[in-house]
């Protein structure tokens, strides 16, 4: 059985068909100083292929060359490879010990850390697809590390982290509140899951995430509250594009908007670019650092029901409490807009 969330956004139409995979990128930097294996780490890191990715970080390191070759990373520190370190450090964080007692296919407890918090997770394999009902959350273990495509942009051993983190998001939500079944724990259930699957999925799950968010905006709200969970991630990318350009060029809107710039009129434009492009290196490194963040401080929302996006902006799965929220949100993005460069509109 498929998780609830996919579930909701499959029956409005919400699910996610990838851009090929020859879209175009962010245009590489110049650096000094590349390890021999940066440019095949940052491809397959980008590409999920993390099984395959761990295998070639495990081989023994040639010395670090010079060379005036494209890097998509920072510029390099003399000797060390900025980019490799930096794949390294998020394999660490998204497929640790717990990736690898899952693998073994055998119940177990798995124990993870995300947002500096430390959660538990009872596994059992589920052959049949990711399922999270019952005493136990599992997905197919013989997909863990195939990496054949599967659906909704992904392949086989990414849709099984989709799953994991998910499961993981949820387990954190029940840490800090049983209440199942109120308005605001449902809201923070689906925004907590989704953060959280985006800030320790692969680029393409993140991606997926995203999309999933800003699609929601196509859904009234009054059909399903839920989906402020999703539109509070979608707002916080929009802010992010919008308050720090040079961080992510290909998601700059490259047409004027016809009519007022508001967060509902600007999800479509976000949500063509996502489709078209595929980010850079630099790019969903940065993403991820913000979906990290606010992931780590976005626990009181459960009481409060009050989402913290950035810019002392705020969102409310209350319609009504949200009018005043919003009409700030909008405000500041038509101000923001009007400073953008004419070549970032």
């Amino acid at each position: 059985m498929r998780c609830k969330a996919l579930a909701c956004l499959a029956a409005c139409g919400l699910l996610f068909v990838s851009a090929a995979a020859d879209s175009p990128a962010t245009k590489p930097a110049p650096t000094s100083q590349i390890s021999p294996i940066h440019d095949q780490a940052i491809a397959l890191y980008m590409k999920g292929q993390w099984a395959t990715l761990e295998k070639l970080l495990k081989e023994p390191a040639p010395a670090t060359r010079s060379a005036t070759m494209p890097s998509t990373g920072p510029a390099t520190m003399p000797g060390k490879d900025a980019d490799v370190e930096a794949i390294k450090s998020a394999l660490a964080e998204c497929r640790p010990a717990w990736w690898n007692v899952a693998k073994a296919g055998k119940k177990a407890t798995l124990r993870g850390t995300f947002f500096n918090r430390s959660v538990s997770l009872a596994f059992e394999p589920k052959p049949g697809g990711g399922n999270n009902e019952g005493a136990t959350s599992g997905w197919p273990v013989a997909d863990m590390d195939d990496d054949a495509p599967w659906m909704e942009g992904l392949s086989k051993s990414e849709l099984c982290l989709w799953y994991a983190c998910h499961y993981f998001g949820g387990a954190l939500v029940k840490q800090e509140d049983s209440r199942v079944g109120s308005k605001l724990y449902g809201v923070y259930y689906t925004w907590r899951s989704e953060i959280t699957t985006a800030a320790y999925g692969t680029p393409a799950v993140r991606r997926h995430v995203l999309h999933q968010a800003l699609r929601t905006f196509e859904v009234p709200l009054q059909k399903d509250d839920t989906f402020v969970g999703h539109r509070a991630i979608a707002t916080l990318f929009m802010i992010e594009c919008l308050s720090h350009p040079e961080n992510y060029p290909t998601y700059q809107l490259p047409q004027p908007i016809a009519g007022e710039i508001n967060e509902q009129t600007l999800a479509p434009q976000f949500l063509r670019l996502i489709d078209a492009k595929l980010p850079g290196f630099v790019e969903d490194c940065s993403l991820r650092a913000v979906y990290k963040k606010s992931g780590t401080s976005g626990t009181s929302a459960l009481t409060s029901g009050l989402y913290q996006l950035a810019e002392g902006l705020s969102m409310s799965p209350d319609l009504d409490k949200d009018k005043p929220l919003r009409a700030k949100r909008d405000a500041w993005f038509k101000a923001q807009w009007e400073k953008l460069p004419k070549a970032a509109k």
